[in-house]
């Protein structure tokens, strides 16, 4: 029994046929289990209620990190009651909610509403949210696409991007890598135009501007002023959103 077992961490049941009444049963040991991490019941077709019962234990479990809900025939009233167990939970670091009923726009409206007000979720997997629901989510720092991979990439995420997972640059912002650095650095160091993402990454966390490099002690001004690709646009916004760098090295 998962109310009593304090071992188990991850736990696999995608395409079990569990259906509503197997999901319910799964999200009440949620209320008491405080050791599962990541929950994977992919294609069980648990539908809005057995949705609602798991959005209700994740109101007040404090533990699982990862939630697979993709495939689950969930419509909006399941949505309804994820977002708004979304606004008050604080461990869930990555759901998938892909391939489930209903509009996909709608449901990217609908989540945000919870999203807005959550700082743990860093990786929500949606898919076809088209225009408004790339807006949305926009609004609530979630991008199409990792710092990392837009660095690669160079260029904006786009609508046609907004298929898969989306990443929540607000938390991802002020996340250190390995050698200590974070995105703002990664980003200035590649020579990361402005407008092709590195303005989205000053405004998820502003005070990474000031911020020294761990690696080569400069700041992110500096970094996007080196190299051939540097961009003085780029520099000059940076430090038009924080003019004080600069006092000191005039």
């Amino acid at each position: 029994s998962l109310d009593n077992n304090a071992a188990l961490q991850i736990l696999t049941l995608g395409t079990n046929s569990i259906g509503q009444d197997g999901a319910i049963a799964l999200a009440n040991t949620l209320l008491i289990n405080n050791t599962l991490e990541c929950l994977d019941l992919e294609w069980n077709s648990i539908g809005d209620w057995g949705a609602a019962s798991f959005a209700q234990a994740l109101e007040s479990n404090s533990t699982l990190k990862k939630l697979i809900l993709g495939a689950n025939a969930i419509g909006h009233s399941g949505f309804f009651a994820i977002s708004k167990a979304l606004e008050s939970n604080k461990a869930l670091a990555s759901l998938d909610l892909t391939l489930n009923s209903g509009d996909a726009t709608k449901a990217a409206v609908i989540l945000a509403q919870g999203l807005r007000s959550n700082r743990s979720l860093a990786e929500l997997h949606l898919n076809n949210i088209g225009p408004e629901g790339t807006q949305v989510m926009k609004s609530c720092h979630l991008f199409a696409q990792t710092i990392d991979r837009v660095i690669q990439t160079r260029h904006q995420p786009t609508i046609n991007d907004v298929d898969g997972i989306l990443h929540n640059w607000r938390i991802l912002s002020c996340t250190q890598d390995r050698r200590r650095r974070l995105p703002l650095h990664c980003a200035a160091d590649t020579n990361l135009r402005w407008m092709d993402g590195t303005r989205e990454i000053v405004e998820a966390n502003y005070l990474a501007l000031g911020e020294a490099d761990a690696v080569t002690g400069l700041y992110p001004f500096m970094l996007a002023a080196v190299g051939e690709c540097s961009d003085y646009c780029t520099v000059f916004r940076m430090l038009q959103c924080h003019p004080g760098l600069i006092h000191g090295y005039i």
